[in-house]
């Protein structure tokens, strides 16, 4: 039945009604981002999802699809690391509005629809308008997708659209929902995370047990059902994510997260100490004091704000205070994603981390808290819409009952979360903490005792109830969204100098890198807010999308570049940085790097003692701007080869003493050693072609065979030509390309043009006409 046409009298407002509300509060949320200048810039926003959707919207405005991004860390595969969600609908928005508006509006629009999933969804539990709202607010405003208003909302804002389709067909006995369904979890994937899309695949499943009701039709027809909707939700969403899907397995595959361990796997988990935020109204400077945490030794919380609310686990408490399914479901979902996102001291994430294949790759356990909130979410929606059907069943635990357990846990995390030892910065609030749940939690206490009594009416109490959840949600959840997510300054500081991807499109012989790890790139407005509290006086502003404040391995060992992170790290690039720092050679990691220009504090006195480095500029008298004079061109000719056969031999050669980086390369990965002949000098290069997908490179005085080795990343999908003919790529200095020229070469081409990702295109234009044309064929039949 129609969703709008559920209401009977006596019911409250219509849906439509809850729809238009819960788009104009949603608007009043989201006011000062729509009609202002501010935009979003905190942490991977900032530093990651800007710089990468830039990159995204440059690269088809020349016409070329962004298979791979040059800027970071030698360049990795763009579309095959899935995450920038290039294929997503949503980026249309690029096409027809200014880059930062499209930028900030996307990230809205993920909210606005997962409010209206939502609320799709909760309708086919026949939910009333008021439980609707509210679960919809809760789920699109919770905690999580405030604070993860990067990588993760927009797939988890899916969540409840893909069980909104799935639910119905079920319902209904019809496969056609089935095939809605697998569009929408395609449609997930493409929005950029996979760890999402991974767990809805046991969570369909899952959810199709529990939803069976008695019906007419036996457990075995409804379960030969539920196999064959599961099919077809299978089949619909992984040809039609192939284009993604496809390119992103050689990624993986190549990635450190392949084949990571446990502990590396479980390092960002949600701490015990942490759970008092579930009831506290903390913003995020008022639970980590410094932006440079890896610098300084601190675990840097992944989500940054964990605040859920009293109210809604008191309607939580009602929902599981009927015993029905339904119910017992939500809170083993509850307890299962809670001890799931504290890594290995939950114990689930161990288990699952050996026993699922592909459960390995993903690095935050915390991450799961997603799944968490949505099922607050909803069991919170369940427990209010008890009250609209007046049925407080009896047999159960009464409300009153309910509502005091549910205190009482609020009291108990609130008093958990100010052990000094564990939340220091939640210490200064504890006063403010206690006079913001005793207000709350007498008046809904008392209302509930006079309800159960029935001295005051279900529709008055509904009312009450659903005004304090949205009020509370909205006032702390408010508080949230001020100058810690949003600026109005990140670009237009008029201090702000460019630096990055510009100066590497002047020179393109060598790259811009930070070095040591305490130097510090931020907007201004986040300097303002940190003043006071151990973090430079002054930093430097990068001007466009090339700002970021994290590199990647590299950082762990002093040396960070600056034009973006990547989501996956080789482990060949853990090993290079090692190597040199255990060897005390960065300075030829530095130059194997092609690393010519070096960002660093005025007072770095590895480049005031090093004759080889020249300061080129000096920005707001704090920040300094160095050229290494010993840097290796971007591209360069050796006339001597040492071939290994592992990354690890390869490491210890590359910083050996007897290595000569100038005259000698090191190879490896090959089925086929190269030989030269030693003594001839080594060819001429010039690079005359530099764009993201296609570098051209001229040779001059060639006189006998040598390697051409080109400092950026070696990867598969490059194809190589010298003089027109093909030529094979081997991995040099294990992180680069390198090419044998024979004598006389004069020109070499390398082109990105992985065949994995037109495969998955044709797959996926397939995939999407036989899932349309399977639903029309569904639908006309059922």
């Amino acid at each position: 039945m129609d969703n709008f046409e559920e209401e009977k009298r006596g019911r409250g407002f219509s849906s439509r009604l809850a729809l238009l509300l819960l788009f104009l509060i949603l608007l009043l949320f989201f006011s000062r981002q729509i009609f202002t200048d501010a935009t979003y810039y905190y942490s991977d926003c900032h530093a990651y999802l800007h710089p990468m959707k830039h990159f995204m919207v440059e690269s088809f405005g020349r016409g070329e699809f962004p298979l791979w991004n040059p800027y970071p860390a030698g360049g990795y595969p763009f579309h095959g690391s899935y995450a920038p969600g290039v294929l997503s609908p949503l980026h249309l928005l690029y096409a027809v509005l200014p880059f930062e508006s499209a930028f900030k509006y996307i990230i809205i629009l993920h909210h606005l629809l997962a409010a209206l999933f939502m609320f799709l969804f909760l309708g086919e539990w026949k939910l009333g308008p008021l439980p609707k709202l509210c679960g919809a607010l809760m789920f699109s405003l919770s905690s999580f997708m405030i604070s993860q208003t990067d990588l993760f909302i927009p797939s988890l804002g899916w969540v409840p659209l893909v069980l909104f389709f799935f639910h119905r067909g079920m319902v209904n006995r019809k496969l056609s929902g089935a095939v809605l369904a697998g569009i929408a979890l395609a449609l997930a994937f493409l929005q950029g995370d996979l760890q999402t899309t991974y767990a809805l695949v046991f969570i369909i499943p899952i959810y199709g047990i529990i939803i069976r009701v008695k019906q007419d039709d036996t457990a075995k027809e409804y379960y030969l059902l539920l196999v064959k909707s599961y099919a077809f939700l299978g089949l619909a969403a992984l040809t039609i994510s192939a284009a993604a899907l496809l390119p992103a397995v050689p990624v993986l595959l190549s990635s450190g997260r392949g084949g990571q361990a446990l502990d590396d796997a479980g390092a960002r988990a949600l701490r015990t100490a942490r759970l008092g935020e579930f009831v506290h109204f903390a913003g995020f400077r008022e639970i980590q004091e410094s932006e440079n945490l890896h610098a300084r030794g601190i675990d840097e919380p992944f989500v940054r704000r964990l605040f859920l609310g009293i109210l809604p686990l008191i309607l939580l408490a009602f929902a599981i205070a009927r015993k029905k399914r339904t119910a017992v479901f939500i809170l083993c979902a509850l307890l299962f994603f809670l001890l799931l996102s504290m890594g290995k001291k939950g114990g689930l994430f161990t288990i699952l981390f050996y026993a699922l294949p592909g459960f390995s790759i993903f690095r935050y356990p915390e991450k799961w808290l997603g799944f968490f909130m949505f099922f607050l979410a909803m069991g919170a929606a369940l427990g209010l819409d008890l009250i609209r059907e007046k049925d407080n069943d009896k047999s159960g635990l009464s409300l009153t009952g309910a509502a005091a357990a549910a205190a009482l846990v609020a009291i108990l995390l609130l008093a958990f979360g100010f052990e000094k030892t564990n939340l220091e910065a939640l210490s200064s609030n504890r006063t403010h903490g206690w006079f913001y749940m005793v207000p709350l939690l007498l008046p809904v206490l008392l209302l509930t005792f006079l309800y159960e009594k029935n001295r005051i009416g279900g529709k008055l109490f509904l009312i009450f109830l659903a005004a304090v959840c949205i009020g509370e949600l909205f006032v702390f959840q408010w508080r949230a969204m001020g100058g810690e997510i949003v600026s109005g300054k990140i670009y237009t500081s008029e201090r702000a100098k460019p630096l990055g991807h510009e100066l590497a499109a002047k020179d393109l012989s060598g790259r811009l890198i930070r070095f040591p790890i305490h130097t510090y790139i931020a907007n201004e407005t986040f300097e303002d807010g940190l003043i006071g509290k151990g973090v430079p006086d002054r930093q430097i502003e990068t001007e466009g999308w090339r700002r970021t404040y994290r590199g990647n391995t590299g950082a762990e060992f002093g040396v960070m570049t600056v034009h973006g992170i990547t989501t996956f790290t080789r482990p060949e690039e853990y090993l290079f940085w090692k190597k040199a720092a255990d060897t005390g050679r960065r300075r030829r990691a530095l130059d194997l790097y092609s690393a010519k220009y070096i960002l660093s504090r005025r007072d770095a006195q590895f480049v005031k003692n090093d004759p080889n480095y020249e300061i080129v500029d000096i920005y707001d008298q704090e920040i300094m701007l160095s050229m290494n004079m010993t840097a290796l061109p971007r591209a360069y000719c050796v006339n001597e080869v040492i071939n290994r056969k592992d990354i690890q031999s390869v490491a210890e050669t590359l910083f050996s003493e007897r290595f000569d980086p100038r005259t000698q390369a090191v190879v490896s990965g090959t089925g086929k050693s190269i030989s030269l002949e030693s003594g001839s000098p080594a060819p001429k290069t010039s690079i005359v072609k530099s764009e993201p997908m296609r570098v051209e490179i001229e040779i001059s005085g060639s006189k006998a065979a040598s390697l051409l080795v080109l400092t950026d990343s070696y990867a598969g999908g490059w194809k190589a030509k010298v003089d027109g003919k093909e030529a094979p790529i081997y991995k040099a200095n294990l992180l680069f390309r390198g090419v044998p020229l024979p004598a006389g070469a004069k020109k070499v081409e390398f082109c990105y043009d992985p065949q994995i990702f037109h495969i998955g295109l044709i797959i996926s234009l397939l995939g999407l006409a036989g899932s349309i044309l399977a639903f029309m064929l569904l639908r006309h039949k059922e």
